[in-house]
Formats: structure tokens, sequence, C-alpha cells
């Protein structure tokens, strides 16, 4: 996550593009979305306000693809002020 601009970006590991499913949820008014985005296998993607989302702490993020394992992050206030990830919480 880039903090001073409070974006996602993910970055692909693959030599083509894929879609994938993003599912962002806030924890504490529990807010949510669901995005589908072609992940190209360069330059990064980017999610945040364009996209209708403007981070905040304590949001869930959990993006998977049919092929690929899922993963799921939880957002929070760093030590410097800025918003990013705190923790994996879980693969499936």
């Amino acid at each position: 996550m880039t903090s001073s601009s409070g974006v996602l970006q993910i970055h692909s590991t693959d030599l083509f593009t894929m879609r994938i499913h993003i599912h962002l949820k806030n924890l504490d008014n529990q807010q949510e979305t669901d995005l589908e985005k072609d992940l190209p296998s360069s330059p990064a993607l980017e999610i945040g306000w364009t996209d209708g989302w403007d981070f905040q702490p304590n949001e869930e993020i959990s993006i998977w693809n049919e092929n690929y394992t899922a993963a799921k992050w939880i957002t929070s206030k760093m030590e410097n002020g800025e918003v990013g990830i705190k923790e994996e919480t879980s693969r499936w």
C-alpha cells in the first residue's frame, strides 16, 4: 500500500494479465464493496479513491482469482500516522 496516497498497489508475478476479484470491507462501519479488475503483468494495478474507496485503518482486503490461492489483509494506522497493511490474516 502506498501510504502517502492511500492507494493499494497490486503487483503480478505472472507474464500475462489475469482477472482478479477484490473485496474491501470497513470492519468498523461495515461499508463494503466488490471489484473485478484485470491485473496486468506490469505496471502495478492501483486501487483507491478512483474506485470510490478511501482506505482507513481496520479494513479488510481480500483478493482472489479462480486459479490461485486467495489472501486477506487488515489495514491499520502505522507509526507515522498513515494507513498501511498490518498483517495477512489468512489464505484459502
